[in-house]
Formats: structure tokens, C-alpha cells, sequence
């Protein structure tokens, strides 16, 4: 999604997708979610990786890693096996291992 666009409801993908604008719905995928500097997304999440850049408010559920990357902001609850918080982004929240772990 480009940095101009808007989009509600349900994404799900292959490989890697990057948000550049503004989304608020669901997310589903096996693979890599980058949301990019500039966007803004109110979502439940449930992917492979997350790579924050931008804003994300919402539930997310990542089976590898989360990486958060000044000059992100977070707010909601995050859940997966690494996650990464570079000094910078505004994290406001609550995380915690997946289930089963």
C-alpha cells in the first residue's frame, strides 16, 4: 500500500508486504509485514515477522520476530518468540511469550 492510499478490512499474502499508508483491518500471513515510516495501521496482526517503522496500534501475533525501528510508535499488545525495540520508538503496551512457549 503506497503512502497516499487508505485501506479497510482484511489483508492476507505470500512473501513480504509493506504498508506505506494508512490500513485498519486484519492481518494474515505466514510471511513478513513491514510498515513503513509514515503509515499508520490499526490492526490485529497475525504473521510470520513484523518490521515496525511507522504507527501500529492493535493486537499483534508474530511466529518469528517483531523489530521496531525508531522512529516507531506502538501501542497495544505484542506476542512472538524475539522481539526487538531499538532506543527511539514509543512503545506502549504489554508483550508476552506465544502460547505454548
Amino acid at each position: 500500500l503506497q503512502p497516499e492510499t487508505s485501506f479497510e478490512g482484511k489483508i492476507t499474502f505470500s512473501g513480504t508486504f509493506k504498508i506505506g499508508g494508512y490500513f485498519k483491518g486484519e492481518v494474515i500471513s505466514g510471511g513478513t509485514l513491514i510498515i513503513d515510516e509514515g503509515a499508520r495501521v490499526e490492526a490485529n496482526i497475525n504473521v510470520g515477522e513484523v518490521v515496525l517503522k511507522g504507527q501500529l496500534s492493535g493486537h499483534v501475533v508474530a511466529e518469528k520476530r517483531i523489530v521496531m525501528l525508531a522512529p516507531a510508535k506502538f501501542k497495544g499488545t505484542v506476542s512472538s518468540p524475539n522481539l526487538k525495540i531499538e532506543e527511539g520508538v514509543h512503545f506502549e503496551g504489554e508483550s508476552s511469550p506465544p502460547r505454548g512457549h
